[in-house]
């Protein structure tokens, strides 16, 4: 690492470390666990979310996979990733308070997704099972609205970014 480098890293970091502690209120004591779960799990859901509205559920709302080797195969991918994300999401709601409500409706659904991957690159596609997981992401959005967190889907550069399938 060349002295410019570790120069502008140790700048960031000290940056990082003057938000921390003004974020805490100026007392020097670090941020309780619980203001990092929050963002956590609305990254990783709205990842979740994400992948599977602009691979899965958009595309099969378009006919996509009869017509498209390269769609089914994106979504398949997507599938996998989106339940991983989700089941990500589930683990911070288990462990948050605020969330907890939301984790057995968040691993139900990251099952239900990666199911659809058998379906999605099977000889037919289910728009009614693809439907069903798509009002379950809905109904658990609006709980977690309903508890003050709105997830916002990923945007297909965002789930690239985070080793997602590529749009």
């Amino acid at each position: 690492m060349t002295l410019r480098r570790r120069a502008l890293l140790l700048v960031a970091i000290s940056c990082l470390a003057a938000v921390g502690i003004t974020a805490c209120g100026g007392s020097g004591k670090p941020p309780s666990p619980k203001h990092f779960r929050t963002p956590k799990f609305l990254l990783h859901a709205g990842l979740g979310f994400g992948a599977f509205h602009t691979f899965i559920w958009a595309p099969a709302h378009d006919g996509k996979f009869a017509t498209s080797p390269s769609a089914v195969s994106e979504a398949a991918a997507a599938a996998t990733f989106a339940a991983s994300q989700l089941k990500q999401a589930a683990g911070y709601a288990r462990r948050n308070p605020a969330e907890r409500s939301l984790f057995p409706a968040l691993t139900v659904v990251a099952d239900k997704v990666e199911a659809l991957r058998a379906t999605i690159v099977g000889p037919t596609s289910s728009l009614a099972a693809i439907e069903a997981v798509n009002q379950s992401l809905g109904r658990i959005n609006q709980a977690a609205t309903a508890g003050g967190h709105h997830i916002s889907d990923a945007s297909a550069a965002q789930i690239a970014a985070a080793g997602g399938p590529r749009a």
